[in-house]
């Protein structure tokens, strides 16, 4: 994209030299030169591609060209003037968002690309048309005839005004004092409109108008909506404007998301992985870089303004010297926002990426490719430093290895992207790649249990959806929800008691060892553990919903109850006249469980036994494994990169 960068610069230097082209150098057919009679406009617009979510989208240019049927009668006075003062309005379906004093969006006369908008109407003469030189020579502006380029005001709140136009009139002569040399019928003969200084030279038979750089609210709109624009003209003239509306925008998704999360991590394990965020474009040229200051008619591939003198320099680097007037604040830019990460991660980020991957690392910067055959120009992004919440400010420098994303104490934190390259004639798309990582310290219980979450969404975010001062372009807060990317689960242990009863005499007392405590050092445990009692109560046989929880079982604790009475001190009551079976799940590991059942709890037992509970095995997403028992361990080994569960039977 770096060539349709210079694209601009380049027609500005091919329009200054074709300024001073003269007669001598082409030839042209002589037409006769035109006093003021009525002049008639027809309008035209462009109807630029606009991202739904933009609050300040720039439209597509509104155009008039305007021809004059004033005829030269050598036998009656004519009305020979140059200029007629004129006043437009433009109008949108929607709040315009440009600056609210205005300034930004401008009326450029016959193609008269000065580098110097003024608020009023200015020929060039006025101050707005000649360049020094550092040798002090003057560079004129392509046509020293035509005014410079205009700066509309905002005078309501969907309105752009222009007054006091100076409108040059079609086939007007070079110089009033001196007619061009008249013809065999007493006609003034024109013969270049070309020729600024000859006064055998008139203007262009066509005069044309251009309302350009003009920002409306697309969002208001949403997408499959239309930006309508209406002008309005009023002059000391007879001035008419045909087909006065038309369509200066169409309103589409501009980003299209989708993430691939993490696969689950159990806490008490070391942990490596990564997730994906994918963004998209709605359309070819829905992501845009910052562009060189152009005048270009319907330059709408990049985010760009129009070129303004720096120290009476005209081609001064509009990002390194401020030569951008009217310009987006910034290239389209993303935010990236985690929720709710579980304390204890680590989510770090590129500081650069393209859509191959082959940038975040070292040097973590863009390398920009211009358009050409057989060049990918692949959408490449830089990470963007000092931005506030909503993604504005701060500067796009990329960074030379990975970024660790702040989290607050919420785990919420976020990260901003913004564009560096990429091709405006195709819909493209990059993976940027997140990793993830932790430790695990569960004596802290470290990490926390729970998910976090990733959305992103075109930046910097705004609800400012009026004129004012903010950045352009700026953006709703709309887009897909929030997606689970990372999820700790706690380690633990699932104990089955095949069998408990409380009838007929007999009760069942069960033990559970937190077994986390060692002699060699093990990293100790701790958690609650919750009872699942799966079975009926009394001889009725009414099936038991019943679940508790005890309270934190330290590691090197033992838990004990019984079915008629519980334990009050770990906060289990029991299920008295209960039969059926146990289903323990504790959140730790090396849990371990043993159940007696006698008929002899008050007194002396005739019948007793014990037994220890068996060990479910679950993964870290919380799948039953195949039980090893009847299987055989083989089961629980990685089948073509996955551990086989008892679904895939």
């Amino acid at each position: 994209m770096a060539a349709m960068k210079k694209i601009s610069l380049v027609l500005a230097v091919v329009v200054l030299a074709l300024a001073n082209v003269g007669v001598a150098s082409a030839q042209f057919v002589n037409f006769p030169m035109q006093p003021l009679g009525r002049i008639t406009c027809v309008a035209t617009f462009v109807p630029n591609l606009l991202r739904s979510e933009n609050l300040s989208a720039r439209t597509g240019d509104s155009r008039l060209d305007c021809t004059n049927d004033g005829v030269y009668n050598p036998f009656a006075p004519n009305n020979i003037t140059q200029y007629v003062l004129m006043n437009v309005n433009l109008t949108l379906n929607t709040a315009v968002t440009n600056m609210a004093a205005g300034g930004d969006a401008l009326v450029i006369v016959n193609d008269n690309n000065a580098w110097n908008p003024q608020i009023g109407s200015l020929l060039p003469d006025g101050g707005c048309g000649f360049i020094i030189g550092s040798s002090g020579g003057q560079f004129p502006v392509p046509d020293q005839r035509y005014p410079c380029p205009q700066k509309g005001t905002i005078t309501g709140a969907s309105t752009l005004t222009w007054n006091g136009i100076q409108f040059p009139v079609p086939g007007a002569p070079n110089a009033l004092g001196t007619l061009p040399t008249v013809d065999a019928n007493g006609i003034p003969e024109c013969h270049d409109f070309f020729d600024q200084v000859s006064t055998n030279s008139c203007f262009d038979l066509t005069t044309t108008l251009r309302f350009t750089n003009v920002r409306g609210n697309a969002a208001a709109l949403g997408a499959g909506g239309t930006i309508i624009a209406t002008l309005g003209v009023t002059a000391f003239a007879s001035i008419s404007v045909q087909t006065n509306q038309g369509a200066v925008g169409i309103i589409l998704q501009g980003l299209i998301t989708s993430v691939t999360p993490a696969p689950a991590g159990l806490q008490c394990e070391n942990f490596a992985d990564v997730f994906l965020v994918h963004l998209e474009e709605g359309f070819a040229a829905a992501f845009k870089t910052l562009g060189e200051p152009s005048f270009v008619n319907g330059d709408n591939a990049t985010e760009n303004g129009y070129p303004v003198l720096v120290d009476n320099r005209p081609f001064a680097n509009p990002q390194a010297d401020g030569g951008t007037g009217g310009a987006a604040t910034q290239a389209t830019r993303f935010i990236i926002r985690l929720t709710n990460v579980p304390g204890g991660l680590t989510i770090t980020a590129p500081g650069a990426w393209d859509q191959a991957g082959l940038v975040g690392s070292d040097p973590g910067r863009c390398v920009v490719d211009p358009i050409s055959a057989g060049s990918a120009n692949a959408l490449c992004v830089e990470r963007v430093s000092g931005t506030d919440a909503s993604g504005a400010g701060g500067s796009a420098a990329g960074t030379s290895g990975s970024y660790a994303v702040p989290l607050d104490a919420a785990g919420n934190g976020f990260l901003v992207y913004e564009l560096k390259d990429g091709n405006p004639f195709l819909p493209q798309g990059l993976w940027i790649s997140f990793s993830v990582t932790w430790v695990p310290d569960t004596s802290l219980d470290l990490p926390a249990i729970g998910s976090g979450q990733v959305d992103a969404r075109f930046a910097p975010l705004s609800t400012v959806g009026v004129a004012g001062s903010d950045p352009k372009p700026r953006f709703v807060d709309v887009g897909d929800d929030p997606v689970t990317v990372v999820t700790v689960v706690r380690c633990a242990t699932t104990l089955l008691f095949p069998f408990v009863t409380n009838r007929f005499g007999f009760d069942t007392g069960i033990a559970v060892s937190n077994t986390s405590e060692d002699w060699k050092g093990t990293q100790q445990q701790r958690g609650v553990c919750m009872v699942h009692y799966i079975g009926n109560i009394g001889d009725d046989g009414a099936r038991v919903p019943m679940d508790e929880t005890s309270t934190i079982i330290e590691g090197g604790e033992q838990m004990t109850f019984t079915l008629s009475a519980g334990n009050p001190v770990w906060d289990l009551v029991g299920a008295p006249d209960f039969q059926g079976f146990l289903v323990i799940m504790c959140e730790f590991q090396w849990a371990h469980g043993y159940a007696f059942i006698t008929d002899g709890a008050a007194g002396i037992p005739t019948l007793a036994q014990g037994y220890l509970a068996l060990v479910l095995q679950y993964d870290a997403s919380g799948a039953r494994l195949m039980d090893c028992q009847f299987r055989g361990f083989r089961h629980l080994l990685p089948r073509h990169g996955r551990i086989r569960r008892e679904s895939d039977s």
